[in-house]
């Protein structure tokens, strides 16, 4: 049961990447670096999902759980940049 929701999972955040892939080619100026860094954060999060189908845990090997972490925080500081950028007044 794990297993199938591991590969779910993986094959979400892989859609999740796509489309911020697709969305970063329509976009213009920083909110496209944004979406150009986030696809790949979140196409290698599904990566590590994959990886602990095998594993059995998201912990063991070490390097796993770093991985993991390490993509939250990015995607922690993607979200955070994309907000502030959304939120400044435009120029009329």
């Amino acid at each position: 049961m794990e297993e199938t929701f591991n590969q779910f999972e993986a094959g979400l955040w892989t859609l999740i990447a796509l489309i911020l892939f697709v969305r970063a080619i329509r976009a213009r100026g920083p909110v496209r670096r944004v979406f150009l860094f986030l696809s790949p954060v979140f196409l290698v999060f599904g990566f590590s999902d994959l990886v602990e189908v095998h594993t059995g845990s998201w912990w063991d090997p070490w390097w796993l759980a770093a991985l993991k972490v390490a993509c939250v925080a990015a995607m922690i500081m993607g979200f955070r940049r994309y907000y502030l950028l959304t939120r400044q007044p435009r120029p009329d």
